[in-house]
């Protein structure tokens, strides 16, 4: 079991709603600023700042310093790979009003 100990901390920071939007954001392979992802993901800036700390820290994005900017990626191709596996055996969400259909 010592080989596996961290993917529950890693199934965590994929598991929440605001992180999982940021990283299906940055699925594409394309490189986002923090304020663009924080709309993406329906948060203030501040929440995706925290977010995105958090996803860095773990290892599952990168950040680029770009002047005054900060540019988020995902950290390679097995992240997309592990997202897109994730997505392929989850149940499709119930859409219960117009508000959650878009």
């Amino acid at each position: 079991m010592g080989m596996y100990s961290n993917i529950s901390s890693t199934a965590s920071l994929i598991g929440d709603p605001t992180r999982t939007s940021i990283l299906v954001a940055l699925a594409d392979g394309r490189a986002l600023p923090a304020g663009e992802l924080a709309t993406l993901a329906k948060v203030s800036p501040q929440t995706a700042s925290a977010h995105l700390t958090k996803l860095v820290e773990g290892k599952l994005v990168t950040v680029e310093t770009q002047g005054r900017y900060r540019y988020y990626r995902l950290a390679n191709a097995e992240v997309a790979d592990a997202i897109e596996a994730i997505a392929t055996i989850s149940p499709p969400l119930k859409i219960r009003s117009l508000r959650e259909s878009s």
